[in-house]
């Protein structure tokens, strides 16, 4: 998915996560709601159904 700085400063790749689970490959800012992810700096945890 596109996304500006490819490290989770930027937050331009923030995503809401419909269905599903992410695993976030940095910690994300304590800013960012669950129901979202930052897609450059997270994997699937499964089936996942993004709002994108």
């Amino acid at each position: 998915m596109p996304s500006g700085c490819r490290v989770g400063q930027c937050e331009s790749c923030v995503t809401q996560v419909v269905r599903g689970a992410v695993t976030h490959l940095v910690t994300p800012s304590e800013d960012l709601p669950e129901d979202q992810c930052l897609t450059c700096r997270s994997v699937p945890a499964g089936d996942l159904t993004p709002d994108a």
